[in-house]
């Protein structure tokens, strides 16, 4: 008989919280799929893939810091928490994302600038081969949501983090010697700004920012058999253009936050 109250008394209980609010309530854990319009605070894991643009010196031939950088791809996965329910006209919210990017390198303009550097006549046959740089970034920062319609919204981010940088090998052969450029790991600070549009609450089109300046140690073998290093400062922000597909939605409520509400 006392479970039956009880259970009664709980009925009730639910049935007055309910009426307080005219959305259907659900209690969940943290890990029930659900659309992320109906939480009060929801979460969304995404996976992205898209175009690495090297601008600026990492993709110039010629200057101070050429980084003979070339069009590459990203791919990555950023995790979202967004306030849904606070009435704001922009939702706030938390990005975190894990970002690697490859990009080639200009051979040609790899090639004219050890030539010129170490001497190499034109009749010497110079050939180069020239690996990719490779970065992986872990950015997290604040992201500002508008919801445009139901299924539509934009959003605006803005990042911090670090990169961890993977320098392009490079060997160049000729009638007059060998030089190879061994590849170097470095890591620095990086930050990244961007926007992203979602559609059907699934689908997502973005644009971002990355800049960074990664030093790396750079350890050449010259001609003659000697090796020298250097660091070397590289520029290498690029711009992430990427479509993406939010896989997992999450909601975080109570029944407490409910009341408050």
């Amino acid at each position: 008989m006392k479970h039956i109250l009880r259970l009664l008394a709980l009925l009730l209980l639910s049935y007055h919280v309910a009426a307080q609010d005219n959305r259907p309530f659900v209690i969940a854990d943290s890990a029930t799929i659900v659309p992320m319009d109906t939480v009060l605070f929801g979460s969304k894991l995404t996976a992205i893939v898209g175009g690495a643009f090297p601008v600026g010196e990492y993709a110039q031939t010629a200057g101070v810091h050429p980084g003979f950088a070339t069009t590459g791809f990203s791919a990555g996965i950023e995790y979202t928490v967004h306030a849904d329910s606070l009435a704001l006209l922009v939702s706030p919210g938390w990005i975190s994302t894990l970002l690697v990017s490859v990009n080639g390198s200009d051979q040609s303009g790899v090639r004219n600038t050890l030539v010129q550097e170490f001497n190499i006549p034109p009749d010497a046959n110079a050939t180069v081969e020239a690996g990719s740089w490779i970065t992986a970034s872990v950015m997290t920062g604040f992201e500002g949501n508008y919801q445009l319609a139901r299924d539509w919204s934009i959003g605006f981010q803005s990042q911090f983090g670090f990169v961890v940088g993977s320098s392009s090998l490079v060997k160049l052969a000729s009638d007059r010697g060998a030089i190879t450029q061994h590849s170097s790991i470095a890591a620095a600070p990086c930050f990244s700004a961007g926007i992203a549009a979602t559609m059907l609450n699934r689908f997502t089109l973005g644009g971002r920012y990355y800049s960074s300046t990664i030093t790396y140690d750079i350890r050449t073998i010259n001609p003659d058999g000697t090796s020298s290093a250097l660091y070397y400062g590289q520029p290498s922000n690029f711009l992430s253009l990427y479509l993406g597909y939010t896989f997992a939605t999450f909601r975080h409520e109570s029944v407490r936050m409910k009341d408050e509400g």
